[in-house]
């Protein structure tokens, strides 16, 4: 498992996270920001 794996947040942590992220609410064009985001962050730490 990859460092940045055992770095997790706690669930009111990410919570807040995903409310600044997304104020107004969560929606498909949004999934796949994330996962973009997501892929490149990971593909940076290898």
């Amino acid at each position: 498992m990859d460092e940045w794996q055992n770095d997790r947040l706690a669930d009111a942590e990410l919570h807040a996270l995903f409310d600044r992220l997304f104020p107004r609410g969560f929606a498909d064009a949004d999934v796949l920001v994330v996962a973009e985001v997501l892929r490149r962050a990971r593909g940076a730490k290898k």
